[in-house]
This record gives structure tokens, sequence and C-alpha cells, in this order.
């Protein structure tokens, strides 16, 4: 009997020294966490200083190198602030900061990368050093399941990081961060040529295997997320309009039954929640030579490409 109360002593103890720790360095900004940082608050002054009707662009970092803001905005004339980042914040994350800067009249363009659809409400790495780090609110809207991850998954090297955070000097990690974005927060310096200088095997991203997302459709937090974003705009006067992202190109994605009943269920599923959809994914998946240094991330000439298929889509609404 009284190793048993000694043994939960222990647990206790352990248990309330840890969440210490973790509660103590909340809000220090680290290091790993700069560059995104960084990337919301020079979209965030962009999106702030439109006074009237903008339209938004919401996804992971294949909006970021993909999308041309400026020929957007030409075509429909109406300011365009890509806010797009990093898919790997995963989708709590990506739809909560953009609550931030939207109002009434808004467009919403979500360009989603598939695995936001398949999120299992398991935050990630990434996701829980952003929101202990930089956005600690964002932990009381998430549902009781995610807040039980992060304060699980939190580790030793999160709370080391944390307590040695020296955040606040802007920073670049590679071609990423505030110094490629231009003014309406698209990434710069993605010409073929400019991947070659950065070492990326033009090459070897042929040879990479292809993604298979429709395993995992049975997960539902990414929907549920998607259900109460869009009750969320709607109250608020805010148009959402869902299309697919762009991704490069692999026969896979056509011949394997469940990825093919995967991509083209997407439209009716998205709709089933009375959202918008616009757009096919097969028709933005494009060969690996308008490619970066990812099978998300295009180049110049892919912008182009992938940002007039995708006007043409939206001039249909």
């Amino acid at each position: 009997m009284m190793f048993f109360k000694g043994f939960i002593a222990a647990i206790l103890t352990i248990t309330v020294f840890w969440l210490f720790l973790l509660i103590s360095q909340i809000s220090r900004p680290t290091l790993s966490s700069q560059w995104i940082a960084d990337a919301y608050e020079h979209k965030t002054k962009l999106a702030q200083k439109i006074q009237g009707q903008k339209i938004l662009i919401v996804a992971g970092s294949s909006s970021l190198f993909g999308l041309d803001s400026k020929a957007l905005e030409q075509a429909y004339q109406i300011p365009v602030v890509n806010f797009s980042v990093n898919a790997g914040l995963l989708l709590p994350f990506v739809l909560l900061k953009s609550q931030e800067v939207l109002k009434k009249g808004d467009i919403v363009i979500m360009p989603l990368e598939y695995h936001f659809y398949t999120y299992d409400g398991i935050p990630n790495v990434q996701m829980i050093d952003q929101i202990f780090s930089r956005e600690p609110s964002f932990f009381w809207k998430l549902s009781l399941k995610e807040q039980w991850h992060m304060l699980r998954l939190t580790s030793i090297t999160q709370l080391y990081k944390g307590f040695l955070a020296k955040g606040g000097q802007k920073t670049m990690i590679g071609p990423y961060g505030y110094a490629n974005l231009d003014d309406h927060g698209d990434q710069t310096h993605t010409s073929k040529e400019e991947a070659i200088q950065w070492a990326y095997d033009w090459e070897a991203l042929k040879k990479e295997l292809p993604r298979h997302y429709g395993q995992d459709a049975h997960n539902k937090e990414g929907w549920r997320w998607l259900k109460d974003y869009a009750q969320w705009a709607k109250e608020e006067g805010i148009h959402l309009i869902i299309t697919p992202p762009t991704m490069m190109f692999d026969p896979f994605y056509k011949n394997d039954p469940v990825e093919k009943a995967f991509y083209e269920g997407l439209k009716v599923k998205v709709e089933s929640l009375g959202i918008s959809f616009v757009g096919d994914p097969y028709t933005y998946m494009y060969e690996r030579e308008v490619y970066f240094n990812t099978d998300y991330h295009l180049t110049d000439i892919g912008r182009t490409i992938w940002t007039q298929a995708l006007i043409k889509d939206l001039k249909t609404q």
C-alpha cells in the first residue's frame, strides 16, 4: 500500500513538474518557428492595409509557390493577398490564422493540399511548436482530443527549444522566408535555374514515390474543421471557394482504385458541406518539368500555367 501511494505521488510530482516546464516556455519564440512567423507577419500587414473587399488565398506552400496573385487581381479587379505559408502547420492552424484577417465581404480561395482532408486530429511537431511559441490562444480553440495530443506529444526537445528561445530576428531557411515574398505574398525566385542553384536534384523528383491520400480518407477531423469554418464564414458574410491544389502527376493517382475514388469524390464531399468547389484535381496535376523542389512547388513557369487554369475555372462561378 505504501509502495502504491509512493508511486502515485511520484507520478503526480513528475506530471506537475512537466506541466510547469511546458507552461513556462509558452510564448517564447523559438528559432524553428521564426521564418513562418515572419511570413505571416508580412502577409498580415498586406491584408490589413486593404480597406475594402479582398481575395485571400488560404492553403500551404503549394499556393505560396504556385499562384500569381497579381494575375488573379488583374482578372477580377479585387485586391488579392496570398496568405498561404506551410501545409506542415496542418489544417487547424491554417484556418485559425486566416480568421484573423478576414472580414465581411471577403472571398477566400482555398487550394488545400490533400493531406488537409485526411487530418486525423493529431498535431505534429511543427503545429505544436508554432502554437506554443507563437499562437498559444489557438490551443483553446482546439478540440479536447487535439489539446490532449498537443500536451502528450510535446517533447523534451520542444521544451528545451522554448527555454533557449532567441526568436525575434527575421530569418531565412533556404529559399523560405520574408525576403523572398513579394507585395502580394507570393514566393519569388522560383525559376528552374534558381532551383538548380539551390542544389535541388532536378531528376530525383521524378523518382519520388506517389502519395497515398485515399487510404487515409476515412479520417474525419479535417472535415469537421472545414464544416465549422464554412459555418463561420457564412455567419461573417465571407464567401468560401475550395479548389484542388497543384501536385505533380503520377499515373498511380488515376490507376489505383482507392486513390481515384478519393480525387473523383472530393468535389461531392466538399459541396455536401455547402462549400463551392471549383476545378478538377487531375487538371491541376502537371509533369515534373514545371516543379521547383517538391511535388507541390511550381516553378515560375508552372505558376503561370496553374494560375491561368484557375482563373478560367473560377469564371464559371
